[in-house]
């Protein structure tokens, strides 16, 4: 991450890697954050051997999830509802290895020598989808899409409004670790995340036996706590600012963790 005023260079915050995975604290949750250099296209690339999580991707990418938000009536900006629009316009591959850890991570900017572009990576662990439900899935990809469509930005617009934001959020809360500024400034698309759970589930899960508010508690995923370098878990403050009661932090980590671990507490339903 570079962050600058007035075309100054103020700071610059190269290869962080954090994670709330089981790796990284007890919830189970997901979103690492890998840096790399370079440049882009604009193709989505799915690369998914997994066979529903490459059916629920396609669902996401081609499942106008901008309608469902949008006769809710809440207001959302503008630059909300472009990062779910847009979420099929930008360079990403995605693929699924067991070559990690954490549900899924986030790489951008790595070269690809086949094609001699640079590329958005998303990787979701194999563990994860054998284990997770299908909501599970459905929001660790949307979750890790914002990593990379906020990436995006910062390298392809960063005069724009999304990323002036997120450069200010920065600034005035100190925040100079890349994953933690992400999983920081995330929550303000909770909603948005919440009701794009909810318009999948509709179409392709329950058909509307899950409530909205237990979307609302799995769009929290990933951006609960995270683990710091002594080992000790620490909640986010975006997390402890809107839910100060410990009753009801309990219950979001509880439900997040039911349905990536697909326990019987679970309200979806696994892939097999």
């Amino acid at each position: 991450w570079v962050y600058s005023s007035n075309g100054v260079v103020v700071f610059e915050v190269f290869s962080h890697t954090s994670c709330g995975s089981t790796a990284c604290d007890t919830n189970a949750h997901d979103a690492c954050l890998d840096d790399g250099v370079g440049g882009g296209g604009d193709q989505i690339i799915n690369k998914l051997t997994d066979p529903c999580a490459s059916e629920i991707f396609d669902q996401i990418k081609n499942g106008g999830l901008i309608s469902a938000v949008s006769v809710t009536g809440t207001e959302f900006s503008k630059s909300i509802l472009d990062l779910l629009n847009r979420s099929q316009k930008y360079d990403f591959v995605i693929f699924n290895s067991s070559n990690i850890s954490e549900n899924g991570k986030t790489t951008t900017r790595v070269f690809n020598q086949n094609t001699g572009k640079y590329d958005v990576k998303i990787e979701l662990s194999n563990n994860y989808l054998n284990q997770a439900t299908q909501l599970s899935i459905v929001r660790t990809i949307i979750h890790e899409s914002i990593h990379a469509y906020l990436l995006h930005e910062q390298y392809t617009n960063s005069t724009g409004d999304l990323y002036q934001d997120l450069t200010k959020y920065a600034f005035s809360n100190g925040y100079a670790q890349g994953n933690q500024l992400h999983h920081e400034f995330m929550p303000q698309f909770i909603d948005a995340i919440a009701y794009s759970l909810w318009s999948w589930d509709m179409a392709y899960g329950s058909k509307g036996q899950i409530p909205l508010s237990y979307m609302k508690d799995l769009a929290w995923g990933g951006m609960t706590s995270f683990r710091n370098p002594d080992g000790t878990i620490e909640y986010y403050d975006s997390f402890k600012a809107n839910f100060p009661d410990q009753l009801d932090k309990n219950r979001i980590e509880k439900n997040i963790k039911n349905e990536s671990d697909g326990n019987n507490s679970a309200k979806s339903k696994k892939c097999s």
